[in-house]
């Protein structure tokens, strides 16, 4: 019996001594998913004559899960929704989180269509409650805690 009490005692104390489980930050994870969002978006149109979709973001759902993304982030991290604009030509797009304070910069979902190679490098962002946007090919605004070192 009192082996018994011993061993519920130390179970129960375990998860006071157990390492806390490592969770990935939200500006981390958000990057992650607009990059699936927007790998998934790039495949759909490979095969779709090479047109991204058209729509909102909600219903980007039924076109790339699960064929092309097992799973869709209906928001992001912070519980704000994303953002996804597309050209009238259907030759650009846009996926938009509006950062931590899930309010949309002004110019944030505006489509600007670049030649090749004149493309503005990456801007990066101190402020967490900044959008992260991801602009056909690549970001064009991140936080700057995922700029390479």
């Amino acid at each position: 019996m009192k082996r018994f009490a011993v061993a519920l005692l130390a179970a129960a104390a375990l998860p006071l001594f157990a390492a806390p489980r490592h969770k990935t930050p939200a500006w981390q994870q958000t990057v992650s998913e607009v990059r699936d969002v927007s790998t998934a978006i790039q495949r759909y149109a490979l095969d779709h004559d090479f047109a991204y979709p058209d729509g909102d973001y909600a219903s980007l759902e039924a076109l790339v899960a699960p064929a092309y993304l097992k799973t869709f982030p209906a928001k992001d991290p912070w519980r704000h929704a994303y953002a996804y604009v597309v050209s009238p030509d259907h030759n650009s797009f846009r996926i938009v989180s509006a950062g931590a304070d899930g309010t949309f910069e002004p110019d944030s979902r505006t489509i600007v269509v670049y030649k090749k190679g004149d493309e503005p490098p990456v801007s990066y962002r101190n402020r967490l409650e900044d959008d992260v946007i991801w602009a056909d090919t690549g970001f064009l605004q991140m936080p700057a805690q995922a700029k390479p070192r």
